[in-house]
């Protein structure tokens, strides 16, 4: 399940975005699989970092994720495509994380050790993008070499529309 709260887009930026969601959970995620997590795109505008995928917990058999996209760096350009590249590259970028979590790929361990893939990490400083850890991990290099994947073949199945 997913759903949108925080800063309110235009309508069709927002349903861009929301047709993007739809696209990449669909994709990442079978229907069995995306019946066990339940998703919240928080939209938000300030400086700071791009986006973020927050694993909350279980709630009612599902996994609840938190996926923060930051509405300030939304390109300028009048043409929709261009103007939403960036904030949807990062949306992809971030559900590719909740399909790592979601079919424990990744796991994060209470000591800051990480597994992925069954592979586990001593990576303290793994979300901190001005270290080479964060850069080095192998789930950091799926989910930005996937996010680029994805929206060059969203683009394209948005123009077959």
């Amino acid at each position: 399940m997913l759903s949108f709260t925080g800063e309110k887009l235009p309508t069709e930026e927002m349903a861009f975005m929301k047709k993007a969601s739809d696209f990449g959970i669909n994709w990442l995620l079978t229907p069995q699989q995306q019946k066990t997590v339940n998703v919240t795109i928080n939209l938000f505008n300030k400086k700071g970092t791009l986006g973020e995928c927050v694993y909350l917990g279980k709630v009612d058999n599902r996994k609840v994720f938190d996926v923060k996209i930051n509405l300030h760096f939304m390109g300028r350009s009048k043409k929709l495509e261009r103007k939403m590249e960036s904030v949807t590259t990062c949306l992809f970028h971030e559900l590719i994380h909740v399909k790592q979590y979601a079919t424990n790929s990744l796991f994060d361990y209470v000591d800051g050790t990480v597994r992925f893939n069954g592979v586990r990490y001593n990576v303290t400083e793994h979300n901190v993008t001005t270290k080479p850890e964060y850069w080095e991990s192998p789930w950091e290099w799926e989910a930005y070499g996937g996010s680029k994947c994805l929206w060059e073949l969203f683009l394209i199945k948005m123009r077959e529309v």
